[in-house]
Formats: structure tokens, sequence, C-alpha cells
């Protein structure tokens, strides 16, 4: 028995073709799964598929699989032009350039594109997804988000039947993998960093993840489909490369952990969004905190749902193919209805919003950008390092008093091989704003020789 609509036609109908452009982890990934899983995808979806072409850089390297009677295209965009190709793999990555350039010319060609590129759709979503309404192309793009953790699906169907009140969580596994090897073991900064760029975890330049920008795409994408497509050059970005071993040994002893968090939230009484990314110190017992290694976390905090949460790799060549793959089998087993219905959604985007980026009907002609942090009211982490001194901590008082700040838990450790003193101070709620001010008025003293670090407390 099948479950498949007119399965027996289906299953006489042609292969699929597939152009796959970039052949990186990512690429090759989804050549492996689509060998080893042909019978699955065709059992499941009524249709086979195939690869009848490739582009990438280096057509003489030793990628480990076979590219035997595949057509190699030097040019990606040239992959839009071939006639044999029905489904375009967007797998090269890049916010523009070739990608950019590839993807439009497939939407213009009426080739769907799925893509695990997120920064080019954080970039440059609204053109693209304007363009995939305007000629009644699909533009998909599940891998774009925490790699196999199914965050877009868990927006655009879980929950698309309720009023999302908060989108976000732990969307870098870089920088969870550096914080969570810190903690375990004491060890700088520089050196869980460099192993981790050993590991594969973190690019060989690695200020994409640890400053913020790649969980920013993430979040802003999530953003987009929760709320509404935002500017991502307003988005607030603060990384993980200040936070020394002391600070984990800090919130340790203070109850808490230290994760890089992305979290949007919608206030409807501003009209504004408010999204940021920023490491945060998250008490022991909450869910967040569990997320060690190299894991994602995205959680989803619906009116009537409540708080969700969903877990896995966040990343990796094999984890990213099955998430290009899960975007894939949405589009075969749609295949017949988007060959039928193709005018229909060039008319009306909305016609069949299960094959279009966003649901919801917004058309924003410019991008509005995020509410600016500085108001946002919280508990904040400050930690200061001195030179021995008297008096040092009555001052540091002083000032965040002058500020209107009141201190909760304050504590201190030892003084270095090298004469200095850390001291960690959690305040009670106060302003982004005000705590800045104060923190720079702190480093003015003589005796501080760094800049203090500041942490949201997220509870």
């Amino acid at each position: 028995m099948s479950f498949f609509p007119n399965s027996s036609a289906l299953s006489s109908s042609p292969p699929l073709r597939l152009g796959i452009a970039g052949l990186g982890t990512v690429g090759t990934g989804m050549l492996r799964l689509l060998s080893k899983n042909a019978d699955l995808i065709k059992e499941r979806t009524g249709r086979s598929v195939i690869v009848t072409a490739v582009s990438a850089k280096n057509p003489n390297k030793d990628r480990g699989i076979s590219l035997k009677n595949l057509k190699w295209y030097p040019e990606a965009s040239e992959l839009a032009d071939d006639p044999d190709i029905d489904i375009i793999l967007e797998l090269i990555g890049g916010r523009d350039g070739v990608a950019l350039e590839l993807i439009r010319k497939a939407l213009n060609n009426k080739i769907p594109v799925i893509t695990a590129n997120k920064a080019l759709i954080a970039c440059h979503a609204q053109e693209l997804f304007t363009l995939s309404g305007q000629t009644g192309t699909p533009i998909l793009y599940e891998a774009a988000v925490a790699g196999a953790i199914p965050a877009i699906h868990l927006l655009r169907d879980a929950a698309a039947g309720d009023e999302i009140l908060q989108i976000g969580g732990i969307l870098n596994g870089t920088c969870n993998y550096i914080l969570t090897e810190m903690e375990k073991t004491g060890r700088t900064f520089e050196d869980v960093l460099k192993e981790a760029q050993a590991k594969g975890y973190a690019e060989a330049d690695p200020a994409t993840d640890i400053e913020g920008i790649d969980a920013g795409h993430k979040l802003a994408i999530l953003a987009g489909i929760a709320f509404h497509p935002i500017e991502f050059s307003s988005l607030s970005l603060t990384g993980i490369s200040e936070i020394k071993a002391e600070d984990l040994l800090f919130a340790k002893k203070l109850g808490y952990k230290i994760r890089l968090l992305g979290l949007a939230s919608n206030d409807k009484n501003q009209g504004q969004l408010q999204a940021w990314i920023q490491p945060c110190l998250i008490p022991n017992e909450a869910p967040l905190a569990q997320i060690e290694g190299p894991g994602n976390a995205v959680i989803l905090k619906g009116k009537f749902s409540g708080p969700l949460m969903i877990t896995g790799a966040g990343a990796g060549g094999d984890a990213t193919a099955s998430a290009v793959a899960a975007d894939l089998m949405n589009l075969l087993q749609l295949w017949p209805a988007l060959l039928t219905e193709r005018e229909n959604i060039a008319q009306d985007p909305h016609h069949f919003h299960r094959l279009l980026p966003f649901w919801g009907r917004q058309n924003l002609r410019k991008l509005p950008p995020v509410k600016s942090i500085e108001a946002a009211s919280s508990c904040f982490y400050l930690r200061c390092i001195v030179t021995e001194g008297l008096g040092v901590m009555a001052t540091i008082a002083s000032i965040l008093r002058d500020h209107q700040i009141s201190l909760n838990q304050v504590l201190q450790e030892g003084t270095t091989s090298d004469g200095r003193v850390y001291i960690a101070l959690i305040t009670h709620e106060t302003s982004t704003q005000q705590i800045k001010k104060a923190a720079t008025e702190i480093h003015r003293l003589d005796y501080i020789s760094v800049a203090p670090l500041v942490m949201k407390v997220e509870n």
C-alpha cells in the first residue's frame, strides 16, 4: 500500500535532477547522503533524485567521493543555465559574490533553490524572498540555522498558529565548545581556541564565530520568521574573546554558567523588535546551561505553547547535509503541486505558503532596525582586574552608586603572580546604558589595568 497520491505516476516519473554548487564539507556530505539514502528518499517521496552537475573551485581535488559522469561547471552561475537541472543546492557560503549571483539567476530562471548559507539569507532575505514570490519559485533554507536542528520547521510549521513572544538560544557551536572547555579545565581562551581550530570547530580566522557574527546571522533569520525581517547591521553583537578563565570560575561560585546567547523578542507596546547576541550568565539549573561542547539549542516561547526547546548538532558537514536533505524531501513531496500552482504563486505569493520563505502577509519596503539594548534592564556581572591597593572596592562601589547601581554579590580572587586582583560583582537590576557608563568611569582609575568586563545575567 502506498500513502502517496498518484504513486504509480510518481514512481514512473523521471528522477529530479540536482545541481550542487560547493563541494566542501557540506557539499561532499550531501553527495554521500544522497548516495546512501537513495532508496529511502524514493520510498518516502515517491520519486528518485540524481545529481547531474556540480561546481567548485578545484576539479582535481581529492574529496573522497567519486564525481565520475557528473558535469563540472567552473562558474557556479552556469548551473542556472543548465536545462538538465531541476533543483539547485547552493552550498558555497559567503554573503555576496558567487553564491548571491547563482541564487538570483536560479530564481529568475524559475529553478528552486535549497541553501545552507546563513550570511546570505540574513543579509539578502528581503530581495531574494521577494524574487521567490514574484517568480513562484521556492528558496528553502532549513540548513542555514543550527545545522541538523529543525529550527525553521519549528517556527514555520509547528508554531505557525501561535503568537511568538521570544526566539533564540545557543546558536554557535564554536563559542559553546570554547566556553564549556574553559569551564571544565580552567584553560585560557586562547588555548581552547587553538584546540577548537585543530578539531575543526573553528576556522583559521575565527572572528565570525567568536565575535558573534555567525550567531547573529542565525538570529536574524529566526527573528525574520517569528516577527518580521530586520536590518542585520542594526543587531547588537558581542562575542566571547574578552572572557577569561577567571570569569568562568567566578560564575561557578555564584551559581551560574556562561553561554553566548542570542534572543529576539517583540515589544508590541513599543512597536519595535529587540534582538541581541552577547555572552550571559545563566543559572546552573537553566535548560540552556546544560548544553555543552559544540551543541546548539533553539528556544521558542509562544503565547499558548509556552517555552519549547530543541537541541542537537549545530554544525558539521553531515549534520548540515541532513538539514539540506529535509528541505529536499519537502520540495519533492510538493513537486507535482508546485508545477501546477506556479502561476498562482506568482500572482499571489501567499497562495502556496509552504514553499515560500516567510508565512504571514508582510510587505516591508524598508527593513526596520532593531531596538537599541541601551535602555534594556537586567542584573549584570562586572569583572575588574586591579593592582593591589587600599580602598579599591570602596571606590568602585562609590562609582556604581553614583550611577544608581546597587550591588547584590561581590567576589574577590587572591593576588596573581603579577600582582593583580580579580574582583567580580553582580548588580541589582539596572539599564545597559548605566552599567556601561559606570564601567567606562571605573576603567579610568589608575589601578584598573584592563577595561572591566560587563555581561548580562539572563534569568
